[in-house]
């Protein structure tokens, strides 16, 4: 006879967001049933409002969740190329792998379209644009240029930012559309080249 091993709270939690994530980037949040993500993580209804508290709740979880963990690999793929001195493709790359692979492209665009969270529950672009502009102030003193202007790195990081999050869940279906199917790593390392030119004005 098998025993089933106990999850701490961190632990269910953890399983719990992942099962609900599952069905949010499948469906959107009207996906996102209490019985059906109990059942998927083995646990009861009771157990799981234990654990979250409600729907509501279990959404705005998941929410912050995938909010934070792309402003968190942005920070570090932009911290991480200025190390390495390695440009804007590097960054482009990681944050598109990160929102395809990921789902989280998907995800993110259900929970905007449903209004059913908001980006600023985990999400700042600000938070982005503060820390690409000190990594290319730090180059430009480096190299001695002139400091660059602040709205020069919010409208990259917009413009990046539109470009990676339309292309995570619509991108092969435009590209097809407009005569270009699978030319996706192409068009990011066109978008690096003309972030650098632009930057470097």
């Amino acid at each position: 006879m098998s025993t089933r091993k106990r999850r701490t709270p961190e632990e269910a939690r953890e399983a719990i967001l992942n099962a609900a994530e599952i069905h949010l980037i499948a469906g959107g949040s009207a996906r996102i049933r209490l019985q059906e993500v109990a059942r998927d993580v083995g646990i009861s209804h009771p157990t799981l409002l234990h654990h979250i508290g409600s729907r509501e709740a279990l959404i705005q979880a998941v929410a912050e969740r995938a909010f934070q963990s792309i402003q968190d690999t942005v920070v570090n793929a932009i911290m991480e190329s200025t190390t390495q001195q390695a440009g804007i493709a590097p960054i482009i790359e990681t944050v598109f792998q990160a929102l395809r692979e990921t789902g989280y492209g998907r995800a993110l665009a259900w929970l905007i379209l449903e209004n059913a969270a908001q980006p600023q529950d985990g999400l700042s672009l600000s938070t982005m644009v503060t820390t690409a502009h000190a990594a290319r102030i730090a180059v430009c003193e480096r190299d001695g240029q002139k400091v660059p202007e602040h709205r020069d790195t919010a409208f990259a990081v917009l413009i990046t930012t539109f470009s990676l999050f339309a292309q995570s869940f619509a991108g092969d279906m435009a590209f097809e559309s407009a005569g270009v199917p699978n030319e996706g790593k192409a068009f990011r390392n066109w978008l690096a080249d003309l972030l650098e030119t632009q930057l470097e004005r």
